[in-house]
C-alpha cells in the first residue's frame, strides 16, 4: 500500500461518506440496544399534543415514572399517597387494564379540574409489562389538594 496515495477526491468522499455510515448504524444498533434493556417504554402525551417518551420499572407507579422524568411535569406533592391529586392523568382505559379507582381515589378524583371517564391518579397506577408502549394523557392543569 502506498501511504503517499490518498485517492481521488471522489475515491476520498466515498470512503468518509461509508465510514459515517457505518458509525452512524453501530451507534443506532447500539442505541436500540441500550433503550431495548431500560426497561418498559412508556409515552406522555400533554393536553399541547407533545410526546414525552419515559422509562419505567415493573412496579414503578405512573406519578413515579413523571417524576422521575422531569420533562414529563407530574408534580406528585403528596409523594404518592393519594392526597393531592396533583398526579391526575387520562389513561387509555382498554390498553391499561387496570382495576377501578379506590373510594379514597374516586374522592380525589371528584374534585378534580378537568375530570374525564378515564381519569386517574397516577400514584395509584402500577406499572407493569402490559403497560409497555401505552400512552397517557396529561390534563391542561392539576390542583393540589394536599395544602388545603
Amino acid at each position: 500500500i502506498n501511504a503517499e496515495y490518498m485517492g481521488t477526491p471522489s475515491e476520498c468522499l466515498f470512503f468518509f461518506a461509508l465510514s459515517t455510515l457505518i458509525v452512524r448504524a453501530v451507534r443506532a444498533a447500539l442505541g436500540y440496544w441500550h433503550r431495548s434493556n431500560r426497561g418498559l417504554h412508556i409515552t406522555f402525551r400533554t393536553h399541547h399534543g407533545k410526546e414525552i417518551q419515559a422509562w419505567a420499572e415493573e412496579g414503578q407507579t405512573l406519578m413515579e415514572v413523571g417524576r422521575a422524568n422531569l420533562r414529563v411535569g407530574i408534580e406528585g406533592a403528596c409523594g404518592g399517597i393519594c392526597e393531592c391529586s396533583t398526579c391526575h392523568v387520562y389513561l387509555e382505559s382498554p390498553l391499561w387494564n387496570v382495576a377501578p379507582p379506590n373510594q379514597e381515589e374516586q374522592n380525589l378524583l371528584n374534585k378534580v379540574p378537568h375530570q374525564q371517564n378515564n381519569s386517574r391518579l397516577g400514584c395509584q397506577i402500577k406499572i407493569n409489562k402490559t403497560h409497555h408502549g401505552n400512552i397517557v394523557h396529561l390534563p391542561p392543569s392539576v390542583e393540589n389538594f394536599y395544602w388545603k
